[in-house]
Parts: structure tokens; C-alpha cells; sequence
């Protein structure tokens, strides 16, 4: 029986696990990642406010934060509401790393999980209530909105949700940008995530089939590393500094992407067309397409196709900027000499790589443009080059 919540039972079986939130009237096997094992002993850790589970055969499990049981527990598990958030403890953005001096011998290594990083943030869904059962919403995903102190949102998350209780992590990290090259996210996708958040207060609003939910939670840095606020800071802005030209590196490669597309377009049209002026086509249409593959070979390098020779180093406008991306946080101290180097020097190559595909937008493509256009105008849309 829980000390703080009498209504809290924890019962260990042969088969596992047993919650009962109404003070042992009724009882329910807790499934969320326990196993059906026989649970010999329980303990409550009152400051983490933690289970410790001591079973036959699988060891010891902690089952993390039982404060959003207590809460169910005070009204006998009984709401009214479709959903309804807990509170969070305070989340340590721990610094993790693997311990010196492991004996790789015949007897190697076991270790087991740790708790999950990030923070944890609970719920309670029941959408067999009326408001739930007349809302025209799905009820079983619940979006979570993450914002600063400045109610600047930082992360937007959507999570499944099942019937009952509900548990998941969030890392601690805010939005994540698109980096230079890679795919446009698709409709309805799911953010991605970034950089680390800084330490302070965050405010979670969870809304499901229509109604919301809010609380707050504080992060805090770990405290073993000391105060590394200012080193973060000027991290952050050098970070942001180089994301202007990385921003402007991703647009211009989306224009030569819808440039190479139309190409393959007008290549398929007259691959088998007889004449003069498919033939001036198809010769113009190759001609732009080793343009296209010059500047990607500048922007991405060129790759070596001869068997057995592998990859040779090229300096590469991408390569230079993810260099400069990871050296700002590569180590735990304020950016330097080198890493404001090595930001120049993709700033410098950046401008080169989309000044190139302007270029080729702006001149050999719109006369490339105008011919295509007087037998096929409609492969260029309104968001063609």
C-alpha cells in the first residue's frame, strides 16, 4: 500500500504485476513495458517517488514516478474527463557516457536500461466519456506543444494514445531544422527534433479530441558539469549564425531539385521523338543536365565509381558546413578561433554552392526555359524557376 495515497495498492503475483485504485476493490495487471513474471517483492523510493520491483529471473525493475497513480488513485480511478495530465518532476539534461574499464572476457557484459532520458510526461485517457464519444476528432492521438518561459513554442509532438494510462518521453530537445540536401518533411509528418533546450521552466499543453490539458515543467542542467549557461548561449548563436546560410543553401538546392525534375520530364517526352527539333531538345535538355551534375559535384563532391579505389577526400561545400555544424558543440567551451574559421569557411563555400545554381537559374535555364516552353509549356509550374 502506497503511504501517501492509501487507495494505491501494489500487489506482486506469479503472473506479474497488480494495481488497484480503489483501495484493493478491483485490480488491474500493469502491462506498460513489465512483463507477466513472477514479482517477489516492492519497495517505494519516497524522495523519486519510484516502485523498485524485485522478480524471479529478470532482475530488478523500477517503474519511475508513481505520482500520476496517486492522483488516480485520490478519485478511485474514476474521471470525467476524456483525458487528463499530470504533473512532471524536474527533468536533468544528464550527460551520459560509458564507464572506463569494462572486462571484455568470456564473461563480457550485462547491463540493463537506464532510466529513460528526457523528461516524462503521463496521462490518463478515457475516451468512452460523452464529450468523447460526440467529438468528430480521433481520440487516439494526443499533440503536445512545448513552450518557453517567453511562450515561444519550441517542439511539437504527436503521440499515440491508448485507453487508460499513458507514458512518454520527451528528450529535452527543441524543433529540429531541415539541413542542407536532405527531403521536404511530408504532410502531417513528424517534427524533428534539434538542439538541447536550454534549463528553465516549460509550459506542455496536451490537447486530445478537442479538449486541452497544461503543465509545467522544469529542466535543469546537469549538475555534475557546473554552470554552462554562457558556454550554451554562445554555442546557440553561433549555431544560428551558420543556419542563415545553411537556410538559403536548402532553398536554392529545392530550385535546382524542381529544375532536375522538369528535365527528367522533357527526357521521357522525347526520348523516342523523330525531327530536328527534338533533337535540339534532347541535346539542350543533356547539356542542362551536366550542368545540374557539375554543381551537385561542387555542392556534395563527386563520387568515385571505379571499383576498389573507395572515397577520396574532397572538400565539398556540404561537407565544410557539417564540419563547421559540429565543431560548435563539439566541445563543452565557448567558440573559437577555429570553429569561427571553419564557420567563414562554409559561409564562404555556401555562397559559392548558391550563387552557382542562381546563376544557372537566372541564365542558361530560362533560355533552356523558353525553348521547352514553345513545344511543352506545361512542365513548368508556377514554382519552376
Amino acid at each position: 500500500q502506497d503511504p501517501t495515497e492509501p487507495n494505491l495498492i501494489f500487489v506482486g503475483t506469479e503472473q506479474g504485476l497488480w494495481v488497484s485504485l480503489d483501495n484493493g476493490a478491483s485490480f488491474e495487471q500493469w502491462k506498460n513495458g513489465y512483463p507477466a513474471v513472477s514479482t517477489y517483492d516492492l519497495a517505494i523510493q519516497e524522495r523519486e517517488a519510484d516502485l523498485v520491483i524485485a522478480t524471479f529471473g529478470r532482475s530488478i525493475w523500477v517503474l519511475d514516478n508513481i505520482r500520476p497513480l496517486r492522483s488516480l488513485a485520490a478519485a478511485k480511478g474514476q474521471w470525467k474527463k476524456e483525458f487528463l495530465l499530470f504533473g512532471s518532476s524536474d527533468a536533468i539534461q544528464a550527460q551520459f557516457s560509458n564507464a572506463p574499464g569494462y572486462e571484455w572476457s568470456t564473461w563480457g557484459l550485462w547491463d540493463a536500461d537506464n532510466r529513460p532520458r528526457g523528461a516524462s510526461i503521463s496521462w490518463f485517457s478515457n475516451p468512452d466519456t460523452a464529450s468523447a464519444r460526440k467529438s468528430s476528432k480521433a481520440s487516439d492521438s494526443l499533440r503536445i506543444r512545448i513552450f518557453d518561459e517567453k511562450n515561444e513554442q519550441v517542439r511539437y509532438l504527436n503521440w499515440a494514445s491508448v485507453k487508460g494510462f499513458n507514458r512518454q518521453n520527451w528528450g529535452l530537445e527543441g524543433k529540429g531544422y531541415r539541413m542542407p540536401g536532405s527531403p521536404k518533411s511530408r504532410s502531417g509528418s513528424q517534427e524533428s527534433g534539434g538542439q538541447p533546450v536550454m534549463p528553465g521552466r516549460y509550459k506542455i499543453v496536451a490537447e486530445q479530441a478537442g479538449q486541452k490539458d497544461s503543465t509545467w515543467i522544469t529542466v535543469k542542467d546537469d549538475p555534475r558539469l557546473g554552470d554552462r549557461t554562457d558556454i550554451r548561449i554562445a554555442q546557440q548563436k553561433m549555431r544560428d549564425r551558420l543556419r542563415v546560410s545553411g537556410d538559403r543553401l536548402t532553398e536554392a538546392l529545392d530550385k535546382l531539385s524542381d529544375a532536375e525534375e522538369v528535365l527528367g520530364k522533357v527526357e521521357t517526352q522525347y526520348k523516342d521523338v523523330k525531327g530536328d527539333a527534338a533533337d535540339s531538345i534532347r541535346k539542350s535538355t543533356k547539356s542542362m543536365q551536366d550542368s545540374v551534375r557539375s554543381i551537385r559535384e561542387f555542392i556534395s563532391g563527386k563520387r568515385q565509381t571505379r571499383q576498389g579505389y573507395g572515397q577520396m577526400p574532397q572538400i565539398t561545400v556540404m561537407n565544410q558546413y557539417q564540419q563547421a555544424n559540429q565543431a560548435i558543440s563539439a566541445k563543452p567551451v565557448i567558440p573559437g578561433a577555429q570553429e569561427i574559421m571553419l564557420v567563414e569557411r562554409a559561409e564562404l563555400l555556401i555562397g559559392e554552392g548558391a550563387g552557382s545554381i542562381d546563376r544557372f537559374l537566372n541564365g542558361p535555364w530560362q533560355g533552356y526555359k523558353s525553348q521547352v516552353e514553345r513545344s511543352k509549356p506545361d512542365y513548368f509550374s508556377p514554382k519552376t524557376p
